[in-house]
């Protein structure tokens, strides 16, 4: 897989895939957490989703700021569409469900929200294989080893394939809404606000529910969210930070494939 949700600096290399080491970002003593925050902290360190495809659709569904209907760095679609695997899904190529599941639903989710003017084609081709894949080929999601943060995750998602009207089999995934909702009530806001922790790094699971501007307080230097393209993304895709944008712009001409993944 290509990184973690809360990526560390290491990596090892297999096959065509790599894995990144789980985050593990400072976090000031002195503030008292309850016991079932601290075990959430600790299992959003494990695990790793593939970075590629997850990271790159949150990139693409990014707009020039004077005309919607532009995307602000088309190179990330050519490498969507490169990128898809010959089962219509995203990400891994390895049979880890979880991480296919979330990888191809950010990916469905950008080809869904691209500008009129590319939903032909080669999008339209893309789109409907991994519908198909989303459809027929995830009864098996539950499966596998777990991924860091995924039931956080996959119903933001879910909640953005709903919004667009997407045909997807929502049943199958009963339940998995009601464990973030019961997650979520473990974080203080000032976890996400105030304090620098892995959550950062997936902040998009937040959804609709994150405040955005007190969330500009926890931009790196750098401009990122812990160094999350997907972080920083979901953060420019409600609100402009010239040095965000910066920090995604940084990684693609570093990578030069169309992809911000580091």
């Amino acid at each position: 897989m290509d990184r973690a949700p809360f990526k560390g600096v290491t990596t090892t290399e297999s096959h065509d895939v790599h894995y990144t080491s789980g985050d593990v970002l400072p976090r000031p003593a002195a503030v008292p957490l309850p016991a079932a925050t601290r075990e959430l902290l600790a299992s959003l360190q494990q695990g790793a989703i593939s970075a590629a495809a997850y990271d790159t659709a949150f990139v693409s569904r990014l707009r020039q700021p004077d005309d919607p209907n532009v995307m602000a760095y088309p190179q990330t679609l050519s490498f969507l569409l490169r990128s898809q695997n010959a089962d219509g899904s995203f990400g891994t190529t390895l049979p880890i469900p979880k991480d296919k599941l979330v990888s191809t639903l950010s990916a469905l989710v950008a080809l869904a929200d691209l500008p009129q003017s590319l939903q032909d084609g080669a999008a339209h081709r893309a789109r409907t294989k991994a519908l198909r894949y989303l459809y027929e080929d995830t009864g098996n999601w539950q499966t596998g080893p777990d991924m860091a943060g995924f039931e956080l995750v996959l119903p933001a998602l879910l909640d953005e394939a709903k919004v667009r009207g997407l045909p997807l089999p929502f049943e199958r995934f009963m339940g998995i809404s009601a464990q973030r909702d019961a997650k979520i009530g473990h974080i203080p806001p000032r976890l996400i606000y105030n304090v620098k922790t892995p959550l950062l790094h997936s902040l998009e699971y937040l959804g609709n529910r994150l405040d955005f501007e007190a969330a500009r307080a926890q931009l790196s230097p750098n401009g990122s969210f812990a160094n999350s393209p997907s972080a920083t993304a979901y953060f420019l895709l409600k609100t402009r930070d010239e040095q965000a944008n910066e920090y995604l712009a940084l990684l693609l001409r570093n990578r030069g494939d169309g992809s911000p993944s580091r």
